[in-house]
C-alpha cells in the first residue's frame, strides 16, 4: 500500500493497476478510495487520469465513478469515461451510452463503448 501514496505518479498508476486489475475484491476495494479522490477532485487532469486508469483495469465494479465522470463538463474526461466503459464491461453503462451519441467529442467513444460492452457480455 506505500506504492499507492508514491510520489512518483507512475509508480502510484502502477500499483492501482496491479491491485484492481490482478488483485482479488480486497485489493480492488483498497484501491477504490484512490479511484474517488482522483474522479472527484477539481482539476480535470486528475477527473481524466480516474477514467483512464478506469478503463486499463478492464474490469466491472467502477460504475458509479464513471457515471460521473461521462457527465462531466470536459470533453476528454468523457471520452476517457466511455472508453473505459467499454473496456469495463460496465453493461449498466450503455443507455448512458447511447445518450453520447448526441456529444459530438463523446459520439465515437461511445459507439466504441456500446458495442465492446455488448460483445463482452
Amino acid at each position: 500500500s506505500r506504492f499507492l501514496r508514491s510520489a512518483d505518479r507512475q509508480m502510484e498508476d502502477a500499483a492501482i493497476l496491479a491491485c484492481a486489475k490482478y488483485g482479488g475484491d480486497a485489493e480492488q476495494e483498497l484501491v477504490m478510495p484512490f479511484l474517488e479522490q482522483l474522479a472527484y477532485r477539481g482539476d480535470m487532469s486528475s477527473r481524466e487520469r480516474a477514467a483512464r486508469l478506469i478503463g486499463a483495469i478492464g474490469r466491472p465494479g467502477y460504475g458509479h465513478l464513471l457515471r460521473e465522470l461521462l457527465s462531466d463538463t470536459a470533453p476528454e474526461v468523457r471520452v476517457a469515461a466511455a472508453a473505459a466503459a467499454g473496456n469495463g464491461r460496465e453493461t449498466d453503462l450503455i443507455p448512458e451510452m447511447l445518450e453520447g451519441l448526441g456529444d459530438p467529442h463523446l459520439r465515437p467513444a461511445a459507439l466504441r463503448a456500446a458495442w465492446t460492452s455488448k460483445n463482452k457480455v
